[in-house]
């Protein structure tokens, strides 16, 4: 029996919930394309939720320290501004290992959506940064990660409207 699409659910002729004699109903939300996207959605929200656990912990636990490998250091002001940068990680760090196995396209969407534009704005700030003498050569390696972590939320993205 055959499918029917209504909005962002698939009804089934041949599953589970009876209305009536002989026919049944099932409504799933409609998933994103294929192995490929699906593994590319988790590996990217895998990724973005390591590296931000692993920003978040040590610009909460060491601050100094992380600025000194950055080439800088700070003040109160500069310690509580990393410190809040770091509770923004780990919130960030949350949302993406618990979103990672999602399969609704939508929500989907709005995760990835969300991520491309966080990672290519930090891109346009750590590139300024990078250039301006304010991060030494670490800043080249935030710039490497966060344009593919952008790229690859931008490639998801394209080919989920596919």
């Amino acid at each position: 029996m055959g499918e029917v699409h209504a909005g962002n659910y698939t009804c089934s002729a041949w599953v589970l919930f009876n209305i009536g004699p002989g026919v049944a109903l099932k409504l799933q939300p409609k998933t994103s394309n294929g192995a490929f996207m699906k593994n590319l959605y988790q590996l990217l929200n895998t990724i973005t939720a390591a590296g931000s656990l692993v920003n978040s912990v040590f610009y909460l636990l060491f601050p100094v320290f992380s600025l000194s490998l950055l080439g800088q250091s700070t003040d109160p002001i500069g310690l509580m501004n990393t410190r809040v940068a770091a509770a923004c990680a780990l919130g960030l760090c949350v949302i993406n290992w618990n979103s990672r196995k999602v399969i609704e396209i939508d929500f989907q969407r709005i995760i990835a959506g969300g991520n491309l534009v966080m990672f290519s704005l930090l891109v346009l700030v750590e590139l300024q940064a990078t250039l301006g003498g304010v991060l030494n050569w670490f800043g080249w390696l935030f710039i490497l990660a966060d344009g593919c972590l952008a790229l690859g939320y931008a490639v998801f993205l394209i080919r989920s409207y596919r």
